[in-house]
């Protein structure tokens, strides 16, 4: 039987208050009827959390969690050449997902978008690249014997917000690993539900996935990690009022 290491890295990546009240920041994720001025404060705080495993042959694989709305492909390829260069892995056993919540800053730019929202600061681009990597020395740093566990179940956290007659994807992965001798080290759990039940809001927030992290952790115990899968199609169920078809264009948002 194959045995393994798996260890944890946390990083915050909330962007410093002088860069706030500065007006450096946006938040992404709405159209200019909906949001046009920079970030107002911190309702809670944005992580970069790692899930590093290593089996006995000296392979590794990295999953990435970072809450974030979106990045963009050159982005992703230097981040995984850093760490190639850092720990010798190569870039297809680097899983980066962002959580997608609609109440982080801007890190992908997007020139058609409105202004301030068209492009990244890049001061906060190198500080989430920075926090990346340090993450996964931190992971790697922390590896321990440990078992890999996984599971699939459903869940029901999303509604179809614009309904094509297609089934909901309601799939639960979960990937836990726990020590040889029984310590929780960390729970991936991957679902499909689109981070939007702030709204609008002009205050940085991770969403509904900081609780679902927290929520995640009182039962399992750990460090928990959300990977975002295809959320597109479903906002967070029971928040219609807030954030589903009634309450903004479709258009209006990613």
């Amino acid at each position: 039987m194959a045995t393994f290491e798996a260890g944890i890295g946390k990083r915050e990546i909330t962007p410093p208050a002088e860069w706030i009240a500065a007006n450096r920041i946006y938040l992404w994720g709405y159209g200019e009827t909906l949001r046009n001025v920079p970030c107002s404060g911190v309702r809670d705080a944005l992580e970069v959390r790692v899930l590093a495993i290593r089996d006995d042959q000296g392979s590794a694989v990295m999953l990435i969690a970072v809450d974030l709305g979106a990045l963009g492909p050159i982005t992703t390829e230097r981040i995984r050449m850093r760490v190639a260069d850092a720990h010798s892995i190569a870039g297809e056993y680097v899983c980066l997902n962002v959580s997608h919540t609609h109440t982080a800053p801007v890190f992908a730019s997007i020139p058609t978008w409105q202004p301030g929202v068209a492009e990244a600061d890049q001061g906060y681009v190198q500080l989430v690249e920075d926090a990346i990597i340090a993450s996964v020395d931190d992971a790697f740093a922390d590896l321990r014997p440990a078992l890999i566990e996984f599971g699939r179940g459903t869940t029901q956290i999303a509604y179809d917000r614009h309904p094509t007659g297609v089934p909901l994807d309601r799939t639960l992965d979960v990937v836990q690993a726990t020590g040889t001798d029984g310590t929780p080290i960390g729970v991936a759990f991957f679902a499909a539900c689109h981070p939007v039940s702030r709204g609008p809001d002009t205050l940085i927030s991770s969403d509904f996935v900081g609780p679902a992290r927290a929520a995640v952790e009182a039962g399992a115990g750990g460090v928990a990690l959300f990977f975002q899968t295809y959320a597109g199609t479903c906002d967070p169920a029971g928040s219609a009022e807030t954030c589903g078809p009634n309450s903004a264009p479709m258009s209006s948002r990613s």
